[in-house]
């Protein structure tokens, strides 16, 4: 299992799909990594299903991940898991409206339970208005039919939002689900943690800062000695004292973490 998938989102996950059994579970960007993942939680039983339906949704433009994530299900045979193809395009003019992929959006909404966000590459910065800082490295513009997706599911100015009919329907964001998450409800990111929150320009500052002030492990890429660090730092975090992760765990505890980037502007009727 990834590190990726923190000890502080399993728990939450955990206590999130606890609450009901889930029969239909969508996973966006279904990567044999990602399938991987949701295979784990679905195993180890932090997610609670009744049988298992996986709807697993690609851009047609992803023509290999379809390909290996096809022959990752048939070879092993996950029963019940299918994937399914967004064709279309979009544009910045029209990720928060109307577009090519509205219908499908509300088809996959119905055929699901919960909708998971699993972690990648940067958003393009243009989405939520901003410059590219020169340590982004985002994904392919095709992949922001994530953010829209999340978009058409929230109440806003121009949806009454998928999930207002459907209050049992969970959706968890982990890692760069969680910024789509954020970018979806016009919120902003901080494009890079180092530069941007503590006015540092290179790794060797970041590594001499107190750990809990760190959240990527950069020694792999200053000493060829640690060239195979994964890239993980350990450090404390603070659990607001009326969020739902203070029912879960003591305060204050230790996260393994790979961020580079973090919620600056927080999305509109979004809680921390």
């Amino acid at each position: 299992m990834s590190y990726k998938l923190l000890v502080i989102s399993i728990l939450f996950s955990q206590y999130l799909f606890s609450q009901t059994s889930y029969k239909r579970i969508g996973l966006v960007n279904p990567t044999v990594k990602n399938l991987k993942k949701l295979d784990y939680l679905i195993s180890t039983e932090l997610i609670d299903v009744d049988s298992v339906n996986v709807i697993g949704i690609f851009h047609e433009s992803q023509i290999e991940e379809i390909d290996l994530s096809q022959k990752f299900i048939d070879s092993i045979h996950l029963s019940g898991y299918r994937i399914e193809i967004l064709k279309g395009s979009i544009s910045q003019e029209n990720i928060f409206s109307n577009n090519d992929y509205t219908k499908q959006f509300e088809a996959y909404f119905k055929q699901s339970d919960a909708m998971l966000f699993f972690g990648g590459p940067d958003i393009p910065p243009v989405v939520y208005g901003e410059k590219m800082n020169l340590t982004t490295s985002t994904y392919p513009f095709e992949r922001v039919w994530e953010i829209s997706f999340l978009y058409h599911m929230i109440e806003n100015d121009s949806f009454n939002g998928f999930l207002k009919d459907r209050k049992d329907y969970v959706v968890l964001g982990i890692c760069l689900g969680m910024q789509e998450m954020n970018v979806s409800n016009a919120g902003t990111l901080n494009q890079d943690i180092p530069s941007e929150i503590y006015g540092l320009k290179d790794m060797e500052s970041v590594l001499e800062m107190p750990i809990d002030n760190q959240h990527r492990n950069y020694l792999g890429k200053v000493n060829a000695k640690y060239i195979d660090s994964a890239g993980i730092v350990f450090h404390k975090i603070s659990v607001d004292s009326n969020s739902y992760l203070n029912q879960l765990i003591y305060q204050n505890p230790d996260v393994a973490s790979i961020h580079h980037q973090s919620i600056h502007k927080l999305g509109k009727d979004f809680k921390i």
